[in-house]
């Protein structure tokens, strides 16, 4: 196939008017690391750079496009520049946002349509970068699947880049007049070194966030904008092949080499970042340099589709895993490529090159453009607005059935977990056809006011609850990650008959352990502070005289010498334990729960009546595959003393299975923590095992 006279850029930029077929293969390289990555993520570990490379070449067209305007003119029309912006990207993204939301509601669990609705609305105003930085901060929240459209998280600061940047070109040439391209240069400079410093700061201070928002990927973009506002530099032939080698590979060797566990962007973005820049300072197609492949035609052709690829591989990967109920094997995968290749040259041919040209629009007036491509996005978040009151209307129907718990719990002692401690005296008759919560709103039924610190915060939060600290009787803690939070239904209620003051000391993915946990570095500095913290105020706290702790069992440690994860989590459990102020006579270390199907309330969900979802033979797992070990079980029941085991298993499972549903009620509200409606039923059994009954 024959180069292309115009040069499509992925994620959406604008066309050049003369031939760079390097840059064409380098979008081909950069779209095809990012599919690798997301297809087979064990053998391109790195591939997500290639979203680097494409900002990097969006940076340098965008802005050699408006210079050359400003050149040419003296101007800047900015209605003009964003119209363009709107025919090259909304039509294909759009559409793959509307078909995306269909596919959703035919094939993915009720259980993720609200939050695939509300990332769809964000992907149509193109700020899902910003949701998904929100969210990433929020413990829970990053519990969820993956939704369908998350990729947009690029394509949204592509635009909110396209928005702010001409206007910023458009002052400096406004006030440095006939020494405009003089002024730029260090403009860009400037803002591209600050947006460095800030990504390497909050890389290492919160790194979640930092890989979404748009201050710490703005260097990528002006480092592109640096080497189309600078001199052309004059290189010999062999220099510019071995300059276009070393750029191909730094890129491929980043996408081999770098993981999900390097901290990104920061500093080790510019290896992505430098080997785009080296490609496009070559500017070579010698037979020398890397063109030897990338100007064959099915190269070239990838770079032409490599928009449309992007946007649709994303949605077919997630929801084709959700109709499947499991990971994708390599056929499927192999048939999603396929699909995915399908989908974009139909996308390519018959939706973004005739809309981006079509005569209706680019001989009218911006206007006519800006108003079409709102339009059309008013109507996508229309259709997801519709998803989402749909989800609503079907959660407050399901949220009725919670307002029967406390009325559930004394149905003949069958409820919940009172079901597996009264076995076959059980009359569960009156709770036919009940199920609360439901599993569509399950997720929901969390603990509730508490105040668990973030995963890389280290001070101390504290909540209290229970009997007023003046008329209580004794002060108790509950201190640990989230999977002793979820444990505070059962104890607020236990402090309530017993006359107790409750402080809540807990924290994301913080065990309450001197072993450190193995996390992100910012994470394992701020746990291992929180937990000194901890200790420190319940030793200025000698009214503190019981503590109860758990942990999540799937918790890796990192290794001493010779120790295994396992014996470095029981000595770090016995080392804080034993720290512990003598005024703390009792420690109760709560065995953590049975672990259920990663996508259980999704299994569950799918079940088509409610008294399949009681049963929910599918949904479950084994004794022996639930219960996993535990560090924090093995140091209590090795320590004694004051520290007492508390294991609660039998209430989750039976002799053979631990299923989701217990008693008419939904025991977890995700893959690894139980419902609060599930832990005010344990109140009882617990109240029996630290002899408070």
């Amino acid at each position: 196939m024959t180069a292309r006279t115009t040069v499509v850029a992925p994620p959406g930029v604008e066309a050049r008017p003369s031939i760079r077929l390097d840059i064409q293969a380098l979008r081909a390289l950069a779209v095809a690391s990012v599919l690798l990555f997301h297809l087979w993520p064990a053998r391109v570990p790195g591939g997500f750079v290639g979203v680097d490379v494409f900002f990097v070449v969006s940076g340098f067209l965008i802005t050699a496009l408006i210079l050359r305007e400003v050149e040419g003119t003296g101007r800047i029309s900015l209605t003009r520049f964003w119209a363009r912006r709107m025919r090259r990207l909304l039509p294909a993204s759009l559409l793959v946002l509307g078909a995306t939301l269909v596919l959703v509601v035919a094939l993915v669990p009720q259980t993720q349509w609200g939050s695939s609705a509300r990332h769809v609305i964000a992907s149509a105003v193109y700020v899902e970068n910003w949701l998904l930085a929100a969210q990433s901060v929020d413990y829970l929240a990053a519990e969820g699947a993956s939704t369908a459209v998350q990729h947009y998280w690029s394509l949204s600061v592509e635009e909110q880049f396209y928005v702010v940047w001409p206007v910023m070109i458009l002052v400096i040439a406004v006030l440095a007049r006939g020494r405009w391209r003089a002024a730029v240069v260090p403009a860009i400079a400037a803002v591209t070194a600050v947006s460095l410093a800030y990504s390497v700061q909050l890389t290492a201070a919160d790194p979640a966030s930092a890989y979404f928002v748009t201050p710490t990927r703005a260097w990528e973009f002006g480092i592109g904008a640096l080497v189309a506002a600078l001199p052309a530099v004059r290189w010999g032939d062999r220099a510019r092949a071995v300059l276009s080698w070393l750029g191909v590979a730094l890129i491929v060797a980043a996408s081999l080499l770098m993981t999900g566990a390097t901290p990104f962007p920061g500093w080790i973005a510019l290896v992505p970042v430098l080997g785009a820049v080296a490609v496009l300072l070559a500017r070579t197609e010698s037979r020398m340099s890397p063109m030897v492949v990338g100007r064959l035609s099915p190269v070239q052709r990838l770079g032409d589709l490599s928009y449309s690829l992007y946007l649709w591989h994303w949605p077919l990967i997630v929801v084709g895993t959700a109709a499947l109920g499991r990971d994708l094997g390599t056929v499927e995968k192999l048939v999603i490529l396929a699909l995915t290749w399908l989908l974009a040259e139909g996308t390519y041919r018959w939706v973004e090159q005739p809309v981006r040209n079509l005569p209706a629009l680019a001989r009218r007036t911006p206007w006519w453009s800006l108003a079409a491509g709102t339009a059309l996005s008013l109507a996508v978040v229309l259709g997801a607005l519709a998803v989402i009151r749909a989800v609503d209307v079907a959660e407050q129907e399901q949220q009725q059935q919670l307002a029967l718990v406390d009325e559930l719990a004394s149905a003949d002692g069958c409820f919940a977990a009172a079901a597996l401690a009264n076995g076959p005296t059980c009359d569960d008759a009156a709770l036919e056809g009940v199920l609360a919560p439901s599993p569509l709103v399950a997720h929901d039924d969390a603990v509730r006011h508490t105040c668990m610190q973030g995963q890389t915060v280290p001070a101390l939060k504290v909540c209290e609850s229970g009997v007023a600290t003046d008329d209580a009787v004794a002060t108790v803690a509950v201190i640990g990650d989230s999977h002793a939070m979820h444990w505070i239904p059962a104890v607020r209620q236990i402090a309530e008959d017993q006359g107790w003051h409750v402080l809540e000391l807990t924290k994301g993915s913080c065990p309450f352990t001197a072993a450190t946990r193995e996390s992100s570095p910012d994470m394992r500095t701020s746990c291992d502070a929180w937990n000194d913290a901890a200790i420190d105020y319940l030793a200025s706290h000698p009214e503190v005289s019981r503590i109860f702790t758990s942990g999540s069992s799937q918790n890796t440690f990192i290794v001493e010498g010779s120790l295994t994860s396992v014996e470095t989590g029981v000595a770090g459990y016995a080392e804080t334990w034993a720290a512990l102020p003598a005024s703390v006579t009792d420690i109760y270390a709560i065995r953590d729960i049975p672990r259920p199907l990663p996508d259980v309330l999704d299994c569950l969900v799918a079940l088509p009546t409610v008294e399949a979802q009681l049963d929910a033979t599918g949904c479950s797992r084994t004794r022996d595959e639930a219960l996993l070990v535990d560090p924090l079980a093995i140091a209590a029941d090795q320590v004694g003393g004051r520290v007492h085991l508390i294991d609660l298993s039998d209430l989750f499972c039976g002799p053979d299975l631990c299923r989701p549903v217990v008693g008419h009620a939904t025991v977890y509200r995700d893959g690894h923590h139980m419902t609060r409606t599930y832990a005010r039923s344990l109140t009882p059994y617990l109240a029996e095992a630290i002899g408070a009954g």
